[in-house]
């Protein structure tokens, strides 16, 4: 359980005029809190660790296109990697047009001096040839790894508030392991090659003099003889970054004292252009922290084991906890709620039933199979983690629109022409082809990474058939239009067929992926409800539909109205969560698919939705597979003081108890509450508020579990002291997921209200580094629904019937979770678990990259 900021917001309310963009907003904050000079900048990287050089990823190639500085890595110990880290500076010299671009190369692993093939010399001679820095570093021992980043920064010509770095090198020469040692001072050997992730970090470095702001006119960029960012960027964080000045202190706050905010140092001042635009405002309320966070991943991990059964409070339903305040006489127990203040006598509690941490699980069911081998005293297995043993059910589109071309990236074909000598030229590929190879790329993946996963392949047009797993295929013949007859034939199937695991059936399945060909309309209804058969009865399965096109066969399609297409998705949604299975829709961009629509069944199941390049489907499947289920039949009550109601219109006004029914809850499963005083003005006199999440769920072998986590959180009036213990990270989630879902139902205008209010939030509560770094990622990660809000009079004038590029931002929105907003410390503690377990792993990667 996570929150907003440090305290409990309970002061007045106000209004406030801000200005409606985000840059603007920035830039009148920074103004207030820059102040002096020195030959030491602060600034921020923004740092891209690119997963191999192969592997289209639209990131990828923006970051290249846009980037300011790049690393150049090779391995000491690996001949072939050098030799391509001259290729990489001419490839990054044809993609950039220009002569030189600022670069350092770094030979790593220098700690494995008794398996050097590439000498000191000769990476000097070859950083001298191509006139950038060298050094040799080493992820393992920390050996020159910041040295080599501010060397870099030192390369980029001008001044910045922020930089964005690009680590390009051969597979296994430890990118990913320099990113992480220099960003979260961790070292990892086995560190999942396939990740691609960008991280924030804030340095300071000497002998980057800044630019003097003008005391008269305005200067222009060119004049100051500093490149204009929003020229020289035409990135995601472009626009935003541009004027990243002045905004924290230097150094670290202590987390759990508040601090009186006082004039920061200038974080490398970037010249601030006046008079250029009218800023547009608006009024609206001042925004608080008052958020609380629950990330769902955490069910994965069994939390200690109480004794007995849950205590509750008689009158409001309340668990007993480290926070509650008890007195014992006796055999007796006297308990004053702090939720609603009813007094409860508690008969013979032990003392080990008295809860002293914040978080405990009760076991609320035990399978029969557990409870047996807990009565024989056989050691009962340890709950795996991973993927259940369901199914994956891969849907896949092969209608006629799937044989269109897509020309490959220019960034690809660029490196692939440098590596190998060779002009290709442009180069395209059909849709179809695409995701052919994503898909047996996947299904190779999970050959190794999940041995015992069983795999259905499905296939339509304007026929649907599963592959068996003799050879053959069953072409589907029941009737389209009736949902329970699809239903019925999925059933028959699973019940006549034996799904071997995947280590069994992969060669298989990818000669049937080798094996399709486009024809007819898309049946993507019909499939999708043939797979949930298969998928019903089993724990855990997913579902993974990849269209280009919007359904025009059978049920869901064209032959119904638009409330009965709608209707439908949501129906077959709230079939898949009631039955723990999770549907996931990518869609091919550029092609309508009704997303709007469609994507129900994926938004109420709890899986994820996109619309992409269909050259990006690889590392999709792959994101896919990686957020698997960690448990099902998600429910989650939250218990809140008497004073406090929850502030959302989707329940009743005044609830300080609810419940919200989750489902299906992944790895990258982050829930919102947003709450309030129930009578704003009233002066509370309490010093510290509680807060309970009794979150009941089911793990992927039958135990039925309700997980409590009680805490108590300080409170103050005073508005400075709440923005100064703001948390960023929670803020910047809770931000986006609450105005894509309001967007996403229509309600533009409190969208968008809600969202500047936040914006002038987070600028005027970012301070510390870690803040800072947070406040960064947030501008990145927000960034596609601050552009679409920006259109706020078109998506009114649309009346929430919204174009399918439109959906997908809002949709992306609504799933966004903490990880993407942690700063560098706390992206190390994720990234710590994103090993790979099997070493063939690697390779089989990096046979792909060769």
């Amino acid at each position: 359980m996570q929150f907003g900021g440090q305290f409990v917001f309970t002061g007045k309310q106000e209004d406030e005029e801000v200005a409606e963009d985000i840059e603007d907003i920035i830039e009148e904050v920074d103004e207030q809190n820059s102040g002096g000079d020195s030959d030491e900048q602060q600034c921020i990287l923004d740092i891209l660790d690119t997963a191999g050089q192969e592997e289209y990823s639209a990131l990828r190639d923006q970051y290249i296109s846009t980037g300011d500085g790049f690393m150049i890595v090779y391995s000491i110990n690996d001949v072939q990697s050098f030799q391509e880290a001259e290729a990489i500076y001419n490839f990054l010299l044809k993609i950039k047009d220009t002569e030189t671009v600022p670069a350092i190369l770094c030979g790593n692993k220098n700690d494995l001096e008794s398996e050097r093939k590439i000498t000191t010399e000769e990476g000097s001679d070859l950083a001298a040839r191509l006139g950038i820095p060298f050094l040799e570093t080493s992820a393992k021992t920390a050996i020159n790894v910041t040295k080599a980043f501010e060397t870099l920064v030192k390369e980029i010509p001008g001044t910045a508030s922020s930089y964005k770095i690009v680590i390009n090198g051969s597979g296994g020469v430890g990118k990913s392991c320099l990113t992480l040692q220099f960003t979260s001072g961790i070292f990892m050997e086995n560190y999942d090659p396939t990740i691609e992730d960008s991280y924030r970090k804030i340095i300071t470095v000497k002998g980057k003099k800044k630019v003097q702001k003008s005391k008269s006119k305005p200067e222009t960029p060119q004049a100051s003889g500093v490149t204009s960012r929003k020229d020289q960027n035409r990135g995601i964080l472009s626009s935003l970054w541009r004027t990243l000045s002045g905004s924290f202190r230097r150094g670290d706050r202590a987390a759990s004292a508040p601090v009186r905010r006082q004039r920061p140092a200038s974080m490398g001042d970037f010249p601030v252009f006046r008079g250029h635009k009218t800023k547009s405002k608006m009024k609206v309320k001042k925004a608080d922290t008052n958020v609380l966070l629950l990330s769902m991943k955490d069910l994965e991990d069994e939390s200690d084991i109480a004794t007995g059964d849950p205590v509750t409070c008689e009158k409001c339903q309340a668990v007993l906890s480290c926070v509650s305040k008890i007195t014992q006489e006796e055999d007796k127990t006297k308990w004053i709620c702090e939720f609603c203040g009813k007094e409860n006598t508690i008969m013979g509690l032990a003392k080990e039933e008295i809860p002293t941490k914040e978080t405990y699980d009760y076991v609320l069911f035990v399978p029969d199979k557990i409870e047996e081998e807990e009565a024989t005293g056989e050691e009962a297995e340890a709950k795996p983690k991973g993927p259940s043993k369901g199914y994956q059910i891969y849907c896949m589109d092969v209608s006629g629109s799937m044989d269109q071309s897509t020309e490959m990236s220019r960034v690809t074909s660029e490196w692939r022409s440098q590596r190998d000598g060779t002009s290709y030229g442009a180069e395209y590929i059909t849709r179809l082809a695409a995701i052919k190879q994503a898909l047996n790329r996947q299904l190779e993946r999970l050959e190794i990474d999940q041995p015992d996963r069983k795999v259905q392949l499905i296939k339509f047009s304007s026929d649907v058939d599963i592959f068996k797993h003799d050879g053959t295929q069953h072409k589907c013949k029941c009737n389209f239009s009736n949902y329970n007859s699809l239903l019925d034939e999925g059933k028959k199937f699973a019940m006549d067929m034996t799904v071997p695991p995947i280590s069994e059936s992969c060669s298989t399945l990818t000669t049937k992926v080798d094996s399709m060909r486009t024809e007819g309309c898309t049946a993507l209804g019909p499939a999708l409800s043939i797979a949930m058969g298969i998928a019903m009865g089993t724990t855990g399965s997913e579902i993974v539909l990849c269209t280009d096109g919007a359904p025009n066969q059978g049920v869901g399609g064209g032959t119904d109205g638009s409330e009965s297409k709608e209707h439908f998705y949501k129906k077959v949604g709230n079939k898949a969560r009631e039955n723990g299975i999770v549907i996931s829709l990518l869609a091919v961009q550029g092609e309508p698919v009704e997303l709007q629509k469609v994507s129900k069944c994926a938004e109420i199941s709890g899986g994820t939705i996109n619309v992409l390049n269909p050259l990006e489907m690889i590392r999709q499947l792959r994101l896919i597979s990686q957020n698997y289920v960690v448990a099902t039949a998600v429910s989650i009550t939250l218990q809140l003081h008497q004073e406090l109601e929850i502030d959302d219109s989707k329940y009743p006004k005044g609830s300080s108890r609810v419940v919200k029914e989750v489902g299906n809850a992944t790895k990258d499963t982050d829930i919102i509450f947003k709450f309030k005083l129930k009578n704003p003005g009233k002066k509370l006199d309490v010093e510290s508020l509680p807060f309970q999440a009794q979150i009941k769920f089911t793990f992927k072998d039958g135990k039925k579990m309700l997980r409590v986590i009680s805490k108590s959180i300080q409170t103050t009036d005073k508005r400075l002291d709440m923005e100064e213990g703001m948390n960023v990270a929670v803020m910047g989630v809770a931000t986006v997921q609450t105005t894509s879902d309001m967007a996403s139902e229509g309600d533009i205008d409190r969208a968008k209200n809600i969202l500047c209010s936040n914006n002038a939030l987070i600028a005027k509560g970012t301070h510390g580094a870690d803040q800072m770094e947070e406040r960064c990622a947030y501008l990145s990660e927000s960034k596609l629904i601050q552009e679409q809000l920006k259109n706020h009079e078109d998506l009114k004038k649309q009346k929430g019937r919204y174009r399918d590029e439109v959906s997908n931002a809002f949709s992306q929105g609504r799933s966004h979770n903490m990880e993407r907003y942690s700063n560098s410390r706390s992206k190390g503690q994720y990234a710590s678990k994103k090993q790979v377990k099997d070493e063939r792993v690697k390779t089989q990667y990096y046979d792909y990259m060769a």
